[in-house]
């Protein structure tokens, strides 16, 4: 299952991270960019922070957007792959996100 929150919303998904993560943020302000912390929807849900589900299945593609934030919970034997690519245009929409590198 995908747990999926807009870009709109992430200063307050930063902000419930350092809360939940303080240790982490102390060691790199940067830490909620690295693939090392997990929010639940339960979280989210207490925290006002919409967020949306999806269930993948097999032969599915999932497409996050940029500054985007998603979790995934394998409910199963998988095996996943995941990557990272760009588009030409995506590199002048990029530049309306204020964090983070492009």
């Amino acid at each position: 299952m995908w747990v999926e929150v807009s870009y709109k919303y992430q200063n307050q998904v930063r902000a419930l991270m350092k809360v939940k993560y303080p240790e982490l943020f102390k060691a790199c302000p940067d830490a909620d960019l690295h693939k090392t912390m997990v929010l639940l929807p339960q979280e989210l849900l207490v925290a006002n922070i919409p967020f949306r589900t999806l269930k993948q299945l097999p032969g599915d593609y999932v497409i996050t957007l940029p500054a985007g934030l998603h979790f995934v919970k394998n409910s199963g034997s998988n095996i996943a792959e995941a990557t990272n690519y760009v588009s030409e245009d995506w590199v002048e929409h990029r530049k309306t996100f204020p964090r983070g590198n492009a």
